[in-house]
């Protein structure tokens, strides 16, 4: 019997990165209970808040975005590459991982690029349609493309792409079958005893989702249009607002009644 296999999973910053990369160490820790998963991260991602309430350790490197930011912040995020690589390695010796994931977010560029360059077997998650830069610039270094969508736009090596959809974590997958078996079996219940086979009578519900962190783009949408809704009958509204928009949205449904 061997001492199970060993996989890091780097990247994270939001949700859309790291819940597909809390869903593949799942199934990898399922397949067998003597697997390690070791996720690499930053200090200011979603990931230093989460993993560790679920048990997960935490690697982190000093590393920032260089995209969409001013001169000086871009030659300071750049300065702060070579660091990040030597935490890198650093962390891949001490671990001695045998597969490197990346999910996204900037944690995952020099994880992945070390990974490779010490000749560690590498993969990279896209879970969009349209693929971040990062994984853009990983996909001529990682072994394997794992899409949650079609390659459409040609982004990607096609030798190394697998369509898989997007990692869904455990307690969804088993949340979703016990809906569907209730549902089946309320649905025979009324068929047995003969009753009507109507459905009961409940609100629209109207869920309103701009990512783990929110968007602020569709939050003011709302508060802008929440007032002309205050008529609708049966309508339930769930608003993921993040945290930014967290007050102002609150106040623009109270203000609408």
């Amino acid at each position: 019997m061997g001492g199970g296999r060993k996989m890091i999973v780097a990247g994270g910053g939001t949700g859309g990165h790291l819940f597909p990369g809390i869903a593949i160490a799942e199934e990898f820790l399922g397949r067998d209970p003597a697997n390690r998963v070791l996720f690499v991260g930053t200090e200011r991602g979603l990931e230093k808040r989460v993993l560790s309430q679920m048990g997960y350790t935490l690697e982190t490197l000093d590393v920032e975005g260089v995209k969409g930011r001013g001169l000086a912040q871009k030659f300071g995020a750049l300065a702060k590459i070579p660091r990040s690589l030597a935490q890198s390695r650093r962390i891949l010796r001490q671990f001695g991982p045998d597969v490197v994931v990346g999910v996204g977010g900037y944690a995952s560029g020099p994880a992945v690029l070390m990974a490779h360059w010490m000749g560690l077997p590498t993969a990279i998650a896209e879970q969009n349609a349209i693929p971040g830069a990062t994984n853009r610039i990983l996909a001529r270094f990682a072994d394997r493309i794992f899409l949650a969508f079609a390659d459409e736009r040609g982004e990607f090596p096609p030798a190394k792409i697998r369509v898989t959809g997007n990692p869904v974590r455990a307690a969804f997958a088993a949340a979703g079958e016990a809906v569907r078996e209730t549902g089946g079996a309320a649905a025979e219940s009324r068929h047995d005893e003969g009753a009507e086979d109507t459905a009961p009578v409940r609100p629209f519900t109207l869920l309103i989702f701009g990512g783990s962190q929110g968007a602020h783009a569709i939050n003011r949408t709302v508060m802008e249009a929440v007032s002309a809704w205050r008529d609708l009958a049966d309508l339930n509204i769930i608003h993921q607002t993040g945290p930014a928009d967290l007050e102002a949205v609150r106040q623009a449904y109270r203000d609408a009644g």
